[in-house]
């Protein structure tokens, strides 16, 4: 950690999450190396592993002490591995709180799940391979899926830049973003922590400080001209996080199918048509009365009143299919209510997700850069 190393600059309220995620984590390892010494164990590297989190810790403490509003951190590429390993730590240890603690108050619980979510999108932002895995002892946790969903985001990822790239800056050196600061332009890691402020979950999640992906959540971002399996072509989404998040479930879609494994390909249709109905509803919020983030929202009942007449009762199992397919993820739901995704249902739930991207004017070519007014509903 030192000059000339890569920056990330974040908000201040994501650096003091960044060192409650380092601070827990080395709690861990110390309650695990007096476990270790106590058994006369060894060879695990505990030892090495808890100075460089401790040094870890006392460099974003002193990061986040000296900081105003944002703090600049510059990291090496191993020292990043090691804030990741932390922030996954920290992850899976709010997901068990989650499942466990039954004596959460409601405020409680929306602020562990929003934290919880924020550790996700940061530990897969800054990961690159190999990932560094601590020797460290499971959590057991009665899964919700979203330990196991940010194992399988971060093995997907897509490693073609490296990790840290300096944020953009102004002649004299200052930070500057372009407009919007959730809408920075490549390479900026100016990231807004406004998820966690206490605004009761009122703004939109897609535009309430998800980190960007280099590269792909940025406006003007290359897009494959190809478009997977006909459903539509990612530039038509409004939404460069939202477009960014459909182009590598499309992927990963087109992945799973290939080896014919349903269960995930059904997964990531059903986030792949999330994304696309927030997408949409995004744009017509006013007209639609709504309200809230999107995770407030039901989007099975909003997908509905969207699509108006093209909607038909008989897709309405196909839709109850597809939002009930993170439970597939999830194994104490497969021990109680099994889901088993056949051929023919994966293939009635993608010419489901087809009618919808043309119903909602999501253009299967790139033609167009945005969903036009004329193909969409009123709603």
């Amino acid at each position: 950690m030192g000059h000339g190393m890569p920056q990330v600059v974040v908000k201040k309220v994501v650096g003091v999450l960044f060192l409650e995620a380092a601070k827990i984590t080395l709690d861990h390892l110390a309650e695990h190396r007096m476990r270790e010494s106590a058994g006369e164990g060894s060879g695990s590297g505990l030892a090495r592993y808890y100075g460089e989190i401790r040094h870890l810790r006392d460099f974003l403490t002193r990061s986040v002490a000296g900081a105003a509003e944002q703090v600049t951190l510059e990291l090496s590429a191993y020292d990043t591995a090691l804030l990741v390993a932390a922030l996954r730590r920290h992850h899976e240890v709010l997901d068990d709180k989650l499942v466990a603690d039954v004596l959460m108050t409601p405020d409680e619980k929306l602020l562990a799940q929003r934290k919880r979510h924020l550790l996700g999108d940061w530990a897969y932002e800054l990961a690159t391979m190999p990932i560094l895995e601590l020797p460290l002892p499971t959590i057991n946790v009665v899964s919700t899926g979203a330990v196991r969903a940010l194992r399988t985001r971060i093995s997907g990822k897509s490693y073609q830049r490296p990790v840290g790239d300096a944020v953009a800056s102004t002649p004299g050196g200052s930070t500057a973003p372009e407009g919007d600061a959730n809408q920075l332009r490549p390479p900026s890691r100016i990231i807004s922590g406004s998820m966690l402020a206490a605004e009761g979950g009122r703004r939109s999640a897609v535009s309430a400080g998800i980190p960007s992906i280099p590269g792909l959540w940025e406006e003007g971002a290359a897009v494959p001209d190809a478009t997977p399996l006909g459903l539509f072509h990612p530039r038509t989404m409004r939404d460069p996080r939202l477009r960014a998040l459909a182009q590598l479930d499309l992927a990963s879609l087109e992945r799973a199918l290939q080896v014919n494994d349903h269960r995930v390909a059904l997964v990531m249709l059903a986030s792949i048509l999330e994304a696309i109905t927030i997408d949409h509803a995004n744009g017509v919020r006013q007209q639609l009365a709504l309200s809230g983030g999107p995770e407030s929202w039901n989007l099975a009942k909003l997908l509905e009143i969207c699509m108006g007449d093209a909607f038909e009762a008989a897709s309405r199992q196909t839709l109850q299919l597809l939002v009930n397919a993170p439970n597939l993820l999830r194994p104490a739901m497969q021990m109680t209510s099994p889901i088993v995704v056949t051929a023919a249902l994966m293939q009635q739930a993608l010419e489901f997700t087809r009618l919808v991207a043309r119903t909602l004017g999501f253009a299967s070519d790139s033609s167009r850069d945005q969903p036009g007014p004329d193909a969409a509903p009123a709603c």
